[in-house]
């Protein structure tokens, strides 16, 4: 065990937020003999390999201190968000592939084209989505890797969501119209299958 605390000037920041959201901020004093960590939120469903998210330490800088995908809401704003903006030296902007949410389904052409070429690395079940049965997509896809079969193939996974997905699309209040999201969010288990060639 290690005693942390943080800084006096970050204590405006952490009545804001939650603790468990506001330890990311003493992360260096958390863990001091790691030159890299991965932060993630719970609401999470993977559905490419955490090995690919780790890799992507190799494309920072010397001067890149910590990476994130941009927040949905910033890509159609020009005003500066954080103090990020007013030292983006030290900020690697990750792919948004690593962060599907609700939002990308009004434009996904626009918010985030390289889903469209690439597929779905991440979905996130921000703001409730893995429980509001509004969002049939985000809601079934918890559910079932949830209550997955870890015994069962890669193989059977696929055939099981090529099954439920295309429907689970078209029945979400917010991605029903989105063509070809079903396939977007199988690539990258497919290509693990060796179904798919890239």
């Amino acid at each position: 065990f290690r005693k942390v605390s943080s800084h006096p000037t970050l204590e405006v920041v952490e009545r804001k937020r939650l603790m468990c959201n506001s330890n990311k901020l003493i992360f260096e004093k958390m863990y001091l003999e790691e030159d890299a960590l991965i932060y993630l939120d719970t609401d999470l469903v993977f559905l490419r390999p955490i090995e690919d998210l780790w890799r992507a330490f190799k494309n920072f800088n010397d001067d890149q201190l910590f990476g994130a995908v941009t927040p949905l809401w910033r890509i159609f704003s020009d005003k500066p968000f954080t103090e990020l903006e007013k030292n983006p030296e030290h900020f690697y902007e990750m792919d948004c592939e690593w962060n599907f949410r609700r939002g990308y389904c009004e434009n996904i052409t626009q918010r985030c084209p390289g889903m469209v070429v690439n597929g779905v690395n991440v979905v996130h079940g921000n703001n409730g989505a893995f429980f509001s049965g509004e969002n049939t997509l985000f809601k079934l896809l918890h559910e079932y890797w949830r209550d997955l079969d870890m015994s069962k193939s890669l193989s059977t996974v696929i055939s099981e969501l090529k099954a439920i997905l295309p429907d689970a699309v078209l029945k979400d209040r917010s991605c029903h119209f989105v063509k070809g999201l079903h396939e977007m969010l199988m690539k990258h288990l497919k290509l693990l299958d060796g179904k798919l060639v890239n």
